[in-house]
């Protein structure tokens, strides 16, 4: 239950997960035969497949079908978000959103996510300016659940005054975890004051007197003005037949009765006749500047020339704003935005200063970049790029029917969804010049908003005492009624085309041929980790990786970055306690480009001394806001606790990696290079459009004559002794509205162990389990003391942590921390039941098919197949681990991995002293 962050383009703002597309087939041309009609666009194929059904009652229906794997998504879109509130029910939406997953009058209080839950769905909620919007996605045979539920929670949901109570603390703790946030502050203050009319003003999850103060009768007012079936769209999307979904929602929705429309909003924004400014000061570690000028709204011919111009301004390594602040060495980071929205709203251009720059050298060098659209058009290769992007964006946003149905409810509340039917013909159609114009005659002086961030250094003033977080009235019922575990989906045996292969050198392949859509993703890793690094030198597994993608003995970083944004792929490195890891992606028409760029990282890198100093003056950067950071902090003091010293995992202090990180050069990572690279231990994996004989080809000819490195080590046995008695580590941050919290210790536990499953499944009951768990159940649910709280078991080669993550108000931590261990406690003493044995299984059974949908997620899913050794038959033995364990296994588990009584608490933030 989010509100979404915001977009950089409407497109890219949308992706959730990697998409197919189906491609469109070209006619066989004959020498005799008429020409054939143009191929239709990316984005009018995208859209070809959509029906669209109105219902007597005004409910609006947009159908899908999409058969690539047995998975539908479900969603419901409200015309209702912050836009249509007023001064003393800001946030009202959101608000409701979380009210709505407190039952009905078929679902009790906690059913409806578990019943969710049961099913293996991803589920949850959001709002926004224009809409809020409510998705499942799950096995396409349990379609008709997410249609009932939904159905009945549009009239039936109970909006009860405990409920509120508890919930206002959650929807509270949410919007604090947002203020810890320079970022977030800042644009909220540059929104708040471009505008002085139009209800865009305010912040969708509100101001917090009114979130913590608005009535029940208000709240359940507002439910039922603007819930009803003709305020909605239903989309589906995916594995289902049209005609029996529409029967489907028919049945459930069909009775509904409409209401009476909504009033309107009729407020236009007054035209801005010169420049604002606001500064935000509060404690941080670098400023921040954003300048924001007023566009029109999405469905304006104008937008597609602001489209581009943020893809040129912001978008990747080659853009200007990068090209120009990061690359010089201004900035620590820089992009644009043009968020879509149903009203005019705000281009918005963003950068955060580099150590030692200040706000009036940023601002002007960011300012000037604007300047120079405004003189002169881009260029034609800029343009190009832009229109590869968006073309590129259509196909892989359509890696999964969840991004779909997202997309299209997305433009059918801001504008309509046949918005996207000539999308890309329009873009295609722009020229520099048109693209000139559009920025001449917005991006002007006199209608923008100029904001800074500029850190302090103590605290401001203090905050309000929150209200007292709120248990219920009458604690829920819970297990008063058992909910019907559902029965296996009844699919067929899938035959997925994985081949597995060596080449000569011992580079170990996996590939996964999907011609299902015309992408593909890869991964890859080499036994690069933190734990390789020499002791007086740490940090170079995280430089080496990183300088990888920043030039080569045969291109620059910028002909490599270019290389790869000309086309919309991506490509990237980084390190992990164990790995240095690849992750890449592209259309399957660009393979060989990726694997070109592929192997030169591989083999070729330069580790030029100008582009290390750029890295180092990013990573300095970073390690400035972690100290501002209290989940950051948090996170850095809980494990340097529970990894004892001398441990090759612990992490150093961040004085101590700000001293490593300035002292490395180049040398030190061609040094690096050279003991731990090479192919004798390198795991590729490629899912997609792309067959196996291609990929070996395509590796064997850029690869195959690698040779292996005998001087590369081999990653050291490790283990993580449980402490001998409990630890608290106190991290003090001022002027932050919530306090984050680690809390756990040595988990003792190998992804190769033989309770691994059962200790996934004590994990998830415990804490994975999202708004099911039992930590989430007394911490959020009951207690409304934490927006989020979660735990689980780091286990792969190595033992690693047990950790609960949870962040609360400063003033509820205490409490928070004491129910937490209640319940672990609890659970280690007491053991789990049959009940939530079988409620876990049927969820991690259900929901391991969505996870194989998408090329990225089957790639992960057979990476670590491969990197631990889990057999070629895991993916269709999968549920049969998880149908195996038994209670008395999980019970057992507990006992061997949880200890409360040798634990560490770290809890970062401004605390009461």
């Amino acid at each position: 239950m989010t509100t979404p962050p915001r977009p950089a383009h409407p497109l890219a703002a949308l992706v959730l997960l990697a998409a197919p597309l189906l491609a469109v087939g070209v006619a066989r041309t004959w020498a005799q035969a008429p020409a054939p009609a143009p191929a239709p666009s990316t984005s009018a194929a995208f859209t070809a497949g959509i029906r669209e059904t109105v219902l007597p009652n005004g409910l609006r229906v947009l159908t899908k079908e999409v058969h690539g794997a047995p998975v539908v998504s479900f969603s419901v879109w409200y015309k209702v978000g912050s836009r249509h509130e007023h001064t003393g029910i800001t946030g009202v939406s959101h608000l409701l959103e979380h009210m709505m997953f407190k039952g009905t009058k078929e679902f009790r209080v906690g059913e409806i996510p578990r019943v969710l839950f049961l099913n293996g769905a991803a589920f949850n909620a959001s709002t926004h300016f224009d809409w809020t919007n409510y998705y499942e996605t799950l096995s396409s045979d349990r379609l008709e659940l997410a249609i009932r539920l939904e159905a009945d929670r549009m009239v039936n949901s109970r909006i009860d005054k405990a409920d509120l109570d508890a919930e206002m603390t959650v929807v509270r703790s949410e919007l604090e975890g947002g203020e810890n946030n320079p970022g977030r502050l800042l644009w909220r203050e540059v929104v708040a004051a471009a505008f002085t009319a139009h209800p865009y003003q305010w912040p969708v999850i509100g101001w917090r007197s009114d979130v913590e103060n608005v009535p029940r009768d208000t709240l359940y007012r507002y439910y039922k003005s603007h819930y009803g079936p003709n305020t909605a769209t239903v989309v589906i999307v995916g594995d289902f037949d049209t005609a029996r979904a529409l029967e489907l929602v028919r049945r459930h929705f069909g009775a509904l009765k409409p209401i009476p429309a909504p009033e309107p909003v009729y407020t236009t924004e007054p035209p801005q006749r010169g420049e604002r400014r606001v500064t935000v000061q509060r404690p941080g570690a670098l400023p921040t500047v954003m300048a924001a000028y007023k566009v029109p709204q999405t469905a304006s011919q104008e937008t597609y020339a602001l489209d581009v111009l943020t893809m040129v301004l912001g978008e990747g390594r080659t853009s200007r704003l990068y090209q120009a602040l990061v690359e010089k060495g201004l900035a620590s980071s820089a992009g644009a935005s043009d968020p879509s929205l149903h009203d005019p709203f705000l281009f918005e251009v963003t950068a955060t200063a580099r150590p030692g720059v200040s706000a009036d050298r940023l601002e002007a060098a960011l300012l000037a970049e604007v300047e120079r659209v405004r003189e002169a058009p881009i260029t034609p290769e800029e343009l190009r790029r832009a229109q590869n992007r968006a073309e590129a964006d259509f196909v892989f946003q359509t890696d999964s029917v969840t991004a779909q149905a997202r997309q299209i409810g997305y433009f059918a509340m801001v504008a309509d969804w046949r918005y996207l039917t000539t999308y890309l013909d329009r873009i295609r159609a722009l020229s520099p010049e048109a693209i000139q114009e559009v920025a001449r005659k917005f991006l002007v002086p006199d209608g923008r908003t100029i904001g800074r961030f500029l850190p302090t250094a103590g605290g401001g003033p203090a905050a309000p005492p929150p209200k007292e977080a709120s248990a219920r009235v009458e604690p829920p019922k819970r297990g008063d009624r058992l909910l019907p575990l559902p029965a296996p989906s009844k699919t067929a045996r899938v035959n997925r085309h994985v081949t597995r292969f060596t080449l000569a050198n011992g580079i170990s392949v996996v590939v996964q041929d999907n011609p299902a859509n015309p992408t593909f993703a890869l991964r890859a890793s080499l036994p690069a980790g933190h734990v390789v690094d020499p002791e007086e030198k740490p940090g170079l597994a995280s430089f080496t990786a990183s300088m990888l993608t920043r030039g080569t003995e045969r291109q620059t970083a910028l002909q490599f970055a270019t290389a790869l944004e000309d086309v919309a792929a991506d490509l990237g490195a980084s390190a992990d306690g164990l790995n240095t890891m690849i992750s890449g992606g592209a259309q399957a028409k660009d393979f060989d480009l990726l694997m070109d760029l592929f192997a030169d990282m591989l083999r070729r890198p330069a580790f030029p001394p100008a582009d290390l100093e750029r890295l180092r003056g990013e990573a300095l950067a970073g390690l400035a806001q972690a100290k501002e950071s209290p989940d950051r902090l948090a996170d850095r003091a809980f494990l340097r606790a529970v990894y004892p010293p001398g441990h090759r995992l612990r992490p150093r202090t961040v004085e101590e990696e700000q001293a490593a990180v300035t002292a490395i050069t180049s040398e030190d990572l061609r040094g690096f290079y050279r003991q731990q690279y090479g192919p004798d231990k390198l795991i590729v994996v490629v899912t997609g459009d792309v067959r196996p004989d291609r990929v070996r080809m395509a590796l064997d000819a850029r690869l195959g004559d690698w040779a292996p490195n005998p001087a590369s080590r081999t990653l050291p046995g490790l283990d993580l002794p449980l402490q001998a008695t409990p630890a608290k580590t106190i991290v003090r941050v001022a002027d932050k509205a919530q306090t984050a919290i680690r809390w756990g210790h040595a988990g003792g536990l190998r992804r190769s162990d033989p309770d691994f499953y059962a200790s996934q499944v004590l994990s998830l009951v415990l804490g994975g389990g999202g708004l099911t768990s039992r930590l989430s159940t007394a911490i959020r649910d009951e207690r409304g003391l934490a927006y989020s709280v979660g735990a689980f078991f780091d286990a792969n080669l190595y033992p690693g942590v047990f950790e609960v993550t949870m962040g609360t108000n400063p003033a509820n931590a205490t409490k928070a921390v004491a129910v937490l261990e209640q319940e672990v406690r609890r659970t280690r003493e007491q053991g789990i039941t049959q009940r939530e044995l079988d409620e876990a299984v049927a969820y991690l059974t259900g929901r391991f098919p969505l996870r194989l949908e998408t090329n990225s997620g089957l790639a992960d899913i057979l990476w670590a197949m491969e990197f631990y050794q889990l057999g070629a038959d895991y993916i269709d033995r999968y549920g049969d681990y998880y149908r195996a364990v038994t209670l008395a296994q999980v019970n057992q588990a507990a006992k061997a991995h949880l200890h409360p009584d040798q634990a560490t608490l770290a809890i970062a933030g401004t605390l009461p002293e």
